[in-house]
């Protein structure tokens, strides 16, 4: 009787506090995702108007942190720095692309204050953060973070355009459009071979044909003298119309009344 009590606290014993360690276990894991603000040149190339740099922001998944000891999540910004640097910008730079980065634009959970509990409000935290991202002057990129896989480079961080912004430039995406395959051509259905013709027989009774006669070729025409050209008639000039001199009137002259001549008798001279 005995054995069969002990079993009994055993087994209630064992279905009371074990739910409560499994919770304790989970309340006390951190967990958290990376932002990356970077900006992104390409080697080689001067920065210019022409060729500007690109602001580029790098979001992670929502990783767990389940050690006992809190200072491990404490220091989870440089073990996020370790990855990124392993996994995106050294094989980056392989490929001609730079990025270039601060302490502070390396931000755990977005600087957010008060510490989000359990994964599921830090999930609505990073879909909140990229969201508003899309309002930033700057393209988004989203990479897998993980610290269970040993870190090979862009395999492991498949970083993904999430948004692109229309006023900056986009320097080495990865990610290329799947090609569609052409599909292979047709084979060709073998057509049904042409019987050759009958060769005509022999018939000595058959009218032969007469060649048609060809059209004599007319005669071509004398090439013609070239028309003598005739000199355009310049049209007269018209001719000025001579101004007409006013005429002055003469000034009229009072006539004086006329006087009576008195006739003088001539006497003749005596001899």
């Amino acid at each position: 009787m005995k054995k069969y009590w002990r079993l009994f606290l055993i087994l209630f014993a064992t279905s009371t506090f074990a739910p409560s360690f499994a919770q304790a276990d989970d309340k006390y894991a951190d967990y958290a995702f990376v932002i990356f603000e970077t900006t992104v040149t390409r080697e080689g190339i001067e920065t210019s108007n022409a060729n500007p740099e690109e602001r580029r922001f790098y979001v992670s998944n929502v990783v767990a942190f389940p050690e006992d000891d809190p200072a491990v999540f404490r220091r989870a910004s440089k073990i996020a720095d370790e990855y990124f640097t392993a996994t995106v910008v050294e094989p980056m730079k392989a490929k001609g692309i730079l990025h270039q980065y601060y302490d502070d634009g390396v931000r755990i959970n977005n600087n957010v204050v008060y510490g989000p509990n359990g994964r599921g409000e830090v999930e609505d935290l990073r879909k909140k953060t990229l969201e508003e991202l899309k309002e930033q002057t700057g393209n988004t990129f989203t990479f897998n973070w993980t610290r269970t896989e040993k870190p090979n480079g862009l395999e492991t961080s498949k970083p993904a355009l999430y948004h692109r912004n229309e006023e900056e430039p986009l320097y080495g995406v990865t990610e290329a459009p799947p090609t569609v395959p052409t599909p292979p051509d047709a084979p060709k259905t073998p057509g049904t071979p042409k019987t050759p013709d009958a060769p005509l027989p022999n018939d000595a009774t058959k009218t032969p044909v007469v060649p048609t006669q060809l059209a004599t070729p007319k005669p071509t025409a004398a090439p013609t003298a070239p028309t003598t050209l005739k000199r355009p008639v310049m049209p007269k000039p018209k001719q000025k119309t001579p101004l007409k001199t006013p005429v002055k009137p003469k000034p009229k002259v009072a006539k004086l009344p006329s006087q009576s001549k008195k006739v003088v008798k001539k006497t003749p001279l005596k001899k």
